[in-house]
């Protein structure tokens, strides 16, 4: 997959937001999400970053941001503008990805405590970006 790149939109939580963008060396839209900003004088709640980035950048700033316990889990999934979704999701327990491969496929679920590998989880997203 190295040089690889794909469409990704990214959900992230304000703070999140800002090592996300770091880690991915993101070159992309950043915007706050306008139902997530209660107020003009604070900051947004969530940002939205939408863009291209590697495919590997993308493995490795995954595995790091999941880790995040105060936000929830983190979901992936393909969306129907063919976008990689990614979001966190306080459903989820924190330091677990789920990998949503689409009505055919099976959704894929990483936890810290098993320790996966990003082999693992690039393996996991893989049948999204096609």
């Amino acid at each position: 997959m190295s040089g690889r790149t794909v469409d990704i939109l990214w959900r992230a939580p304000g703070r999140q937001s800002i090592a996300i963008q770091k880690e991915l060396a993101f070159d992309g839209s950043v915007t706050p999400e306008g139902t997530s900003q209660p107020d003009v004088r604070s900051q947004a709640l969530i940002y939205v970053l939408v863009g291209i980035v590697s495919i590997d950048l993308l493995v490795k700033t995954l595995m790091s941001a999941y880790k995040e316990v105060r936000y929830g889990g983190i979901v992936v999934r393909r969306g129907s503008d063919g976008r990689l979704q990614i979001q966190n999701d306080k459903r989820l327990a924190g330091r677990t990805i789920l990998v949503d491969q689409g009505k055919a496929k099976e959704v894929r679920i990483f936890r810290a405590g098993d320790k996966p590998g990003s082999g693992e989880l690039l393996k996991a997203i893989t049948p999204l970006l096609r």
